[in-house]
């Protein structure tokens, strides 16, 4: 029993053990290499990946060119194998540059002389398509030609695309390039010999990326034999044509020469829109097929083209058209508008002008009328900065060109004539006043003298200190006159001056102790009576006596102020006075008379 005990332990460890070994043989790591890709382009670097390798060595990482050769990683062309070490579970990573060799190439990662892994990768060239259109042409023709090269990397972040050189074909002449454009607005530049035409972007950042392509547009003149002529195009990974090229994807651009065909074509010309100018040649024209012909627009003096149609397509304003390669009828019309001008018109404030900026046809008159505001007037009126004075109106005649016209205008200002007579004065002297405003004038007279009167506009104001003209809209007129002020005053006399001088009260004794009231006239009677008296005592010259004061009892007589004279006094004592007068002289008559008729003694 025991031993059957025994035989099964040894037959259960021996399986342990074949167990172990089993799982161990398993769980061993293979290592492994490879890239980050299968395929290259020249120029590009190559991510080689190690893993399963022992941790922490020293490995050989050897790349087998096409050509047999072995270099360094870096490109430097040091011939072997770069060294690398692993990492703490076994791995490595590892870069190479390729440099532009086409083929196959081979990866192996040596342990001293065992090769412990290996892998391939190939590099190839980008490719790129070349086209030309047209395709065809006739022996001497000159036409335009567009070629447009594109990149055709399958790869996008494959290499770009840097220049080209395209080889002129023998027998084209006259190649003139006219235009260079890339499909992505990257800048460009070319140029154009006897030879070739050279393509490159004009910094490393405006190359091609796949799919994308540029174009060059130029024109040349056919050879005079026919066959065809191949456009050779390189294209190259850098700009200025350096660094590795890319492979051609399908043919060379080509352009077949063919003879003259010998069909005659007409092309009608036509001027049209009535006149204005010209098409040469008019008319119907006969070209060769294959043949160009030209055209020259003119437009009249005072119009210009407004269009050109060929076949009823507008062409736009152009002063020339060409039709190249003549293969079928066509058409061609001009037509003409006449020039206009813009007289561009300003006016300041207060006033306006007539009309505002019109457009005006060639040669023909533009006039304008110019108006001021109520209360202003035209300053000046300027055409093209040139002072014309204050007109109100202009005519722009047979105008030809653009012309400007400005007025200006001012408010209106009026002149107030002041007069002051002798012995006063009136401020402020001859003023001007503004349109609308108003001036107060002050009148003063000198010591001793006052205003008689004060004139507007030959209108009396009286004998006023001060006068305000209000809102003016003319010119006016003030006028003070000034008298001198009398020294004796006269009672009753409204200015004080002027008039009679009375005698002083004479006192008169009472006859009596007891004196008897005496009965006192009226003053117009009491001057009437002195002026009857008064005249006839000394001939007219009145002097009216203060009427005498009533006697008092007392012996004091206490004289009384004479009476003050109205206008009905004064009046009558005028009237006293030539009656007065008067009878004093028919007295003196009747005297007279008496004395000479007297009997004289014998």
């Amino acid at each position: 029993m025991r031993n059957r005990i025994k035989k099964l332990l040894f037959v259960l460890v021996a399986l342990v053990m074949a167990l172990g070994i089993a799982m161990s043989a398993q769980s061993a790591v293979v290592p492994i290499v490879s890239t980050d890709k299968a395929d290259y382009s020249p120029g590009e670097s190559v991510i080689i990946t190690g893993s399963g390798f022992d941790a922490n060595i020293e490995l050989l990482v050897r790349v087998t060119r096409p050509d047999n050769s072995v270099i360094t990683g870096d490109g430097s062309g040091t011939p072997g194998s770069d060294i690398v070490t692993t990492d703490s579970v076994g791995n490595f990573n590892y870069s190479y540059l390729l440099d532009g060799i086409e083929g196959l190439y081979k990866v192996e990662v040596l342990s001293s002389d065992n090769v412990l892994a290996t892998t391939t990768f190939t590099d190839s060239k980008p490719l790129f398509t070349a086209t030309i259109d047209p395709t065809s042409a006739s022996t001497y023709q000159t036409q335009p030609y567009t070629i447009t090269i594109t990149n055709d990397a399958s790869d996008p972040p494959g290499n770009k695309l840097g220049s080209a050189i395209i080889t002129i074909p023998t027998g084209f002449i006259s190649v003139s390039i006219t235009n260079v454009t890339a499909s992505d607005g990257n800048s460009w530049t070319g140029t154009a010999d006897s030879a070739q035409i050279k393509l490159t972007a004009d910094a490393s950042k405006q190359r091609l990326v796949p799919g994308q392509s540029v174009s060059v547009t130029f024109s040349a003149t056919a050879p005079g034999d026919v066959g065809i002529y191949e456009w050779t195009t390189t294209a190259y990974v850098n700009p200025n044509w350096a660094g590795d090229t890319f492979s051609l994807e399908g043919e060379q651009p080509v352009v077949t020469v063919n003879p003259v065909p010998t069909v005659s074509i007409t092309i009608t010309s036509s001027p049209s829109g009535g006149a204005g100018g010209t098409i040469s040649p008019s008319g119907d024209v006969v070209v060769n097929s294959g043949s160009n012909q030209a055209f020259t627009i003119s437009a009249n003096t005072g119009y210009h083209i407004s269009d050109v149609k060929v076949d009823n397509v507008s062409q736009g304003a152009v002063s020339g058209y060409t039709f190249d390669n003549v293969t079928a009828d066509h058409s061609i019309a001009a037509s003409f508008a006449i020039d206009t001008f813009t007289i561009t018109a300003s006016a300041g404030a207060h006033g306006s002008i007539s009309p505002a900026n019109p457009t005006v046809n060639y040669g023909s008159n533009q006039a304008f009328t110019i108006s001021a505001n109520t209360g202003y007037h035209i300053e000046d009126v300027k055409v093209d900065n040139v002072s014309q004075g204050a007109v109100s109106g202009y005519t722009f005649n047979s105008v030809t060109a653009n012309h400007s016209i400005a007025t200006t205008f001012a408010i209106n200002t009026y002149t107030i004539t002041t007069s002051a007579g002798a012995h006063g004065s009136i401020s402020p002297a001859n003023p001007t006043v503004n349109y609308g405003a108003n001036r107060a004038f002050t009148i003063s007279a000198n010591t001793g003298y006052h205003i008689s009167d004060v004139k507007v506009d030959n209108v009396s104001q009286g004998a006023v200190s001060s006068y305000t003209f209000t809102s003016v809209t003319a010119n006016h007129s003030i006028i003070a006159n000034f008298v001198e002020l009398s020294p004796t005053p006269m009672p009753g006399s409204p200015d004080g001056g002027g008039g009679y001088v009375p005698p002083e009260p004479t006192a008169i004794p009472a006859p009596t102790p007891t004196p008897t009231p005496t009965p006192t006239p009226t003053s117009a009677e009491a001057m009437a009576l002195w002026g009857i008296i008064g005249g006839i005592g000394h001939g007219g010259d009145i002097q009216l006596p203060a009427t005498t004061a009533t006697p008092t009892p007392t012996p004091e007589i206490t004289p009384t102020p004479p009476p003050t004279p109205g206008a009905a006094a004064v009046s009558w004592a005028l009237i006293g006075g030539i009656i007065g007068g008067t009878l004093f002289v028919a007295l003196f008559v009747f005297l007279l008379l008496r004395w000479f008729r007297r009997p004289k003694p014998n």
